[in-house]
This record gives structure tokens, C-alpha cells and sequence, in this order.
């Protein structure tokens, strides 16, 4: 009888231990599914009409992309600069540091060094061009943007790292920081401006055919690879 006891309460408790064991896996699962869940944050300037779907590996095709868009990449950063203040006064006119531009709501957009401070670290780079904008880099104590200067109007807009035109007047950019993710839209004819935030995903690539842009991420918390896509109107 004690035998017969004693494999009783064995077997309820490999049938408890089993039973949370499932428990635990299966909530281990739905933190992956929650972790790795395209929802960003989206903020715009504007009513915006965008659609995102989720896409298989199959359909993200990079090979087949032919950039009808390049940029004119620079390879001499400081010989450019003299160019551009010799050929546009007016709109670089250096400062102590570097260079102070307004946008088309008068806000002052700046890009100038400062090597000194190492949290207020800031570095300035002429790195490309398209069309007629000058593309200026900046390198701070953590991430990056880019200053696209109009040298029609001499106004001045940021975007994330790696800006790519869409058509000639409409680009976007992206950026990862520590595992998340930006993504920026920006219209220069309508100043209109649409910015997703993701979190615990890493974008590595992108590109676009028309207005759809296709994206390449990891999902930090099980590196798990993400496709989707995302049209924005």
C-alpha cells in the first residue's frame, strides 16, 4: 500500500511539474510574439495614411532594386566644404564651430563641431549630394543624423542616418539605437513628416520600389529575422 501510495503522488507530481512546465514554455512564447510584434509608435505633422504588413523572406528582394536615385557620395569631405562656402556665401557662412541653418519654420537647425565636451560631442561632415541638396553628417556621442541643406531656398531639415529619395522630392531614413529602431518620411514639398519608433527591433536594410519601402530587422530578444513592408501616401 505505502508502494502503491508513494507512485501515486509520484506521478501527480511529474503531472504538476509537466503541466507548469507548459505553462512556463507557453508564456515564454507569447513574451517572443509580444517582443518581436511590429506595432511602432507612429508621430506625424500631419492626418497620414500609411499601410505595414508583415511579409515572408521570400518577397524581401534587394538584388532586384535599381536606384534610380543615387547619391553623389563625397570622398573629401574638407575640399567640398571650401567649395560649397565658395560657391554659396550666403547660405555657409561658417562660424567659430561650423554652421547654423533655419528650416521653413524659422528654427535654427545647427552643424558644428564640438570635440571637446564628451556628452555634447558633435561632429560635422559634407558626405553627398542629390539634386540641389548638400548633404551634411552628423556624428554625435550616441547616434547620428543628417542636415539636407537647399541651395535653391538655403533652408535647412534633419533626417535619420542613411536618408534614400524616393522620388526627388520625397525620402526617408532609418536608424537603430541600442536595439530599437527609427524610421523617418519626409515630404520636402509639403514639409509633411511621418516618424515610426520600434522597440526591441534592429532594422539592417531596406529598400523600396515606389512609394512601398521594403525593411530587413532582427527581433533583439530572440534574433529572430523580420520583413515588412510599409506605403506611405
Amino acid at each position: 500500500m505505502k508502494i502503491s501510495l508513494l507512485i501515486i503522488v509520484s506521478l501527480v507530481s511529474l503531472s504538476t511539474v509537466t503541466s507548469e512546465q507548459k505553462t512556463f514554455e507557453s508564456t515564454i512564447e507569447k513574451v517572443k510574439q509580444v517582443d518581436c510584434d511590429l506595432l511602432p509608435s507612429v508621430r506625424s505633422n500631419h492626418p497620414v495614411n500609411f499601410n505595414m504588413n508583415e511579409i515572408d523572406s521570400s518577397k524581401y528582394k534587394p538584388q532586384t532594386f535599381r536606384d534610380p536615385y543615387k547619391l553623389t557620395i563625397f570622398t573629401n569631405s574638407d575640399s567640398i566644404e571650401e567649395v560649397y562656402q565658395e560657391d554659396y556665401p550666403e547660405i555657409f557662412r561658417k562660424t567659430d564651430k561650423g554652421y547654423r541653418f533655419k528650416n521653413s519654420q524659422g528654427q535654427e537647425i545647427i552643424a558644428e563641431n564640438n570635440l571637446e565636451q564628451e556628452k555634447s560631442y558633435s561632429k560635422y561632415e559634407f558626405k553627398a549630394k542629390f539634386k540641389n541638396y548638400v548633404m551634411i553628417l552628423m556624428t554625435y556621442f550616441e547616434g547620428s543624423e543628417v542636415v539636407l541643406v537647399d541651395l535653391e531656398t538655403g533652408l535647412a531639415f534633419t533626417t535619420l542616418d542613411k536618408p534614400r529619395f524616393i522620388t526627388e522630392t520625397k525620402l526617408y531614413g532609418f536608424a537603430d539605437y541600442y536595439g530599437d529602431s527609427d524610421i523617418h518620411f519626409y515630404n520636402i514639398e509639403t514639409k509633411e513628416s511621418v516618424h515610426f519608433s520600434f522597440q526591441n527591433l534592429s532594422i539592417v536594410d531596406s529598400y523600396n520600389v515606389s512609394n512601398h519601402v521594403f525593411f530587413k530587422a532582427i527581433c533583439m530578444s530572440t534574433m529572430e529575422e523580420k520583413y515588412f513592408e510599409i506605403f506611405v501616401n
